[in-house]
């Protein structure tokens, strides 16, 4: 169970990939991103755990993941289910809400 500080970093780790992510309309799936504004689900994950330093926060970052499985459950891998055919932007765009959320019940 994250510390309430790490959960702290997951909610603004969440906050910074719903922008990475969310001006796009569209993700992108297997391999870099098209534009700025189009990234995978974990490498939007990733960006916002990043300093400007270029440091990653790794609790962040493995905490934020943690949150997410919880919020595609049953599906456990984040990667897959990103990549499905059948995935829309939306759903994307709904799991990082609900996993922010339930970082935020954690944290009361």
């Amino acid at each position: 169970m994250p510390e309430p500080h790490e959960l702290r970093m997951v909610i603004k780790t969440f906050d910074g990939a719903l922008r990475l992510f969310g001006r796009g309309g569209t993700h992108w799936v297997n391999g870099p991103p098209q534009s700025p504004d189009n990234y995978c689900v974990l490498t939007a994950l990733a960006r916002a755990t990043t300093s400007l330093k270029g440091e990653r926060d790794r609790d962040a970052f493995r905490s934020a993941c943690m949150f997410l499985r919880r919020a595609i459950w049953p599906r456990r891998n984040i990667v897959r289910w990103n990549d499905a055919r059948e995935r829309t932007w939306q759903e994307v765009r709904v799991a990082f809400l609900k996993a922010r959320t339930l970082a935020e019940r954690e944290l009361q």
